[in-house]
């Protein structure tokens, strides 16, 4: 079973689940809804659900964070440690967040992967606003010139220590006006993900700094 792209556009639906037999979930099923709450039968190949958001099975992909999901107080959110890219459209029209943090396995984010407005029609505001962004990678991946165009000037982009000076001379990450450490090294980070996968929490592995 395939959802097609745009099935739930101005959908008022808060909660879906997805069934076992949804094999394919095209890009923009499930964006510009009100979806807020995500879960997956059991028994589903294909994806599954982690911190409320759609991941395929393997967890290395991204595919939709909800963007109604901020209206209840979830305005942090960090990307699973497993994740290697970020889909299409995946927090597409979210302007929830104080703080989004970036996997230190990241490799890929897809360039429309924070599509919205420029605008906020009713507060004439920026309607993508992330107050802190954390990357935990001590070399900037490679990313759409424009991807992050939104929070160059509000965003406060926190790199493991020792990097500053490489984000800062590395396009398009230099173009952050605010750039700051955060009170780990890429080591640090590395050794507290192979800690608790060790442990048996790899998927939900969290740290915040």
């Amino acid at each position: 079973v395939t959802v097609a792209g745009g099935a739930f556009n101005n959908s008022l639906i808060f909660s879906l689940t997805i069934p076992a037999s949804v094999k394919i979930i095209e890009d923009e099923a499930l964006t510009a809804s009100a979806i807020s709450n995500i879960s997956i039968d059991e028994g589903n190949t294909a994806y599954c659900c982690i911190d409320n958001a759609l991941l395929t099975a393997d967890t290395t992909k991204l595919v939709f964070y909800p963007q109604g999901y901020g209206y209840y107080g979830n305005s942090r959110y960090e990307v699973p440690y497993t994740v290697t890219s970020i889909g299409k459209y995946a927090f597409r029209n979210n302007q929830w967040w104080q703080s989004l943090t970036l996997p230190l396995r990241l490799q890929s984010i897809d360039p429309t992967a924070f599509s919205a407005p420029p605008v906020d029609l009713v507060n004439y505001q920026p309607y993508l606003r992330i107050d802190t962004l954390y990357v935990q990678n001590d070399i900037p991946i490679t990313v759409d010139a424009n991807i992050f165009s939104p929070f160059y000037e509000r965003t406060v982009l926190y790199v493991p220590i020792g990097t500053s000076s490489v984000y800062s001379s590395t396009y398009p990450w230099s173009q952050f006006q605010h750039i700051s450490t955060s009170i780990l090294g890429y080591q640090d980070y590395a050794i507290l993900k192979a800690f608790y996968e060790e442990m048996g929490n790899g998927a939900g592995w969290r740290y915040n700094s």
